[in-house]
C-alpha cells in the first residue's frame, strides 16, 4: 500500500535509528503494508543485520552523491505500491498510531492527501515544537499516489540546493485536481521534523548560501508553471516578493546575487506589471513571513527597488514595476 522513501547522506545510523525504531512500534496495522526505500546519496549502506529486528521490509539502494532530490527521485523509480511518502533520515512519526491513522484513508480514489505535522525548532537553547496544519508548502506528512506522479512526470528538481521540496510540492499542488486532493484529519500530528544542529540547512557557512537558494526554486517553478500551462503571473509576484526580502535583510548583504536575480529575472517584469496592487500586497505579506525579524527597519520601496536593480543590473533602462496602491 504505501512505500516510504527515506534518503540518507553521511549521517551515522544513530541518527536514523529513532525513525526505524518508531515504525517498528506502529500499533493497528499489518506490516506488510508497507516498505522502507531507503536511498543513500552517496557512501555505503548499512549493515542489514541492522534492520533484522523491524517487522517490516527496508530495501537499500546507493546512488552517486547527487543531493536529496536525485535520491528521492530514485526512490521514487524503484517504488511498486500505490502510494509514496518523502521523510528525511533524521526525523521520525509522532506516535504507535500514526501509520494506522493514515493507512486506514489510502483506499480512498485520491491522488494526494497531506496530514498535520510537529515541527520542532529551537529559541533561547530550549527546544519547542509546533503544529502546522494546512502547510502544502514541505514535503513532510504528504502522501502521494505513485502512478499520478509518474503519469504528469513529477519530479523533484535536481541541481536545486535549498527548498527543494517546496519546488516539488507547488507543481503538485497546481496539478493535483481540488476533488482528488485534501488534508486528512487525524487525531493528533503524526509526524515530526526534526531539528538538527548539524544538518546541512543549518550549518553556519550555509545560511547565506540557503537565504538565496530558494529563489532559484522559484525561477523553477515559474518555468515548470510555464512549460505545463498553469497560470503563473502570482508566483512571478513571488518570485519578486521573496527576492525583495531577502535583499533587505538586516545583517546580510548580497550584491551579487541581486545582480543574478536581476539578469535572470528581466525577462518575467511584463508577468510581473499584470498583478494588480492588492494581488502584490497579499504575496508581498505571505513572503514576508519567512524573513520576519531579519528585515532592514526602513527598506526601500518595492517598486523602486524593482526599477533600480533592472536599471542598474538587469540591463533593463525602460523597466517600470508595479506600483503599489
Amino acid at each position: 500500500m504505501l512505500d516510504i522513501i527515506v534518503t540518507h547522506w553521511n549521517e551515522p545510523w544513530e541518527t536514523g535509528k529513532k525513525f526505524f525504531d518508531m515504525l517498528g512500534c506502529q500499533r493497528g496495522i499489518d506490516f506488510s503494508q508497507f516498505q522502507v526505500i531507503l536511498v543513500h546519496d552517496g557512501g555505503r549502506k548499512f549493515p542489514q543485520h541492522y534492520f533484522w529486528q523491524y517487522p517490516y521490509r527496508v530495501t537499500q539502494y546507493t546512488i552517486p552523491h547527487g543531493g536529496v532530490s536525485a535520491a528521492r527521485n530514485y526512490g521514487l523509480d524503484m517504488a511498486k505500491d500505490k502510494w509514496v511518502e518523502f521523510c528525511d533520515f533524521d526525523d521520525m512519526y509522532s506516535g504507535a498510531y500514526s501509520l494506522r491513522m493514515i493507512l486506514e484513508h489510502m483506499e480512498k480514489d485520491i491522488d494526494y492527501m497531506w496530514v498535520s505535522f510537529l515541527t520542532e525548532y529551537e529559541k533561547n537553547g530550549e527546544l519547542y515544537v509546533k503544529e502546522t496544519g494546512e502547510n502544502i508548502v514541505f514535503v513532510h506528512g504528504k502522501y502521494f499516489r505513485r502512478e499520478w506522479l509518474i503519469e504528469n512526470g513529477i519530479r523533484f528538481p535536481e541541481g536545486i540546493h535549498y527548498s527543494e521540496d517546496s519546488g516539488f510540492c507547488a507543481i503538485v499542488n497546481e496539478m493535483a485536481l481540488p476533488d482528488r486532493r485534501g488534508r486528512v484529519k487525524t487525531k493528533f500530528p503524526i509526524y515530526i521534523w526534526c531539528v538538527r544542529k548539524d544538518s546541512v540547512s543549518m550549518k553556519p557557512e550555509n545560511v547565506r548560501k540557503n537565504m538565496t537558494g530558494f529563489l532559484d526554486r522559484n525561477f523553477y517553478v515559474v518555468e515548470e508553471f510555464i512549460r505545463r500551462g498553469i497560470p503563473h503571473r502570482l508566483m512571478v509576484g513571488r518570485m519578486f516578493a521573496d527576492a525583495y526580502w531577502a535583499f533587505h535583510q538586516q545583517a546580510v548583504r548580497l550584491p551579487e546575487e541581486e545582480e543574478r536575480f536581476a539578469a535572470e529575472a528581466r525577462q518575467y517584469v511584463p508577468d510581473l506589471r499584470k498583478n494588480s496592487a492588492q494581488d502584490m500586497e497579499n504575496v508581498m505579506n505571505a513572503a514576508r513571513v519567512f524573513f520576519t525579524g531579519m528585515e532592514e527597519e526602513n527598506p526601500e520601496p518595492f517598486d523602486t527597488w524593482v526599477d533600480r536593480i533592472m536599471a542598474e543590473k538587469g540591463g533593463d533602462e525602460n523597466a517600470v514595476a508595479v506600483q503599489q496602491g
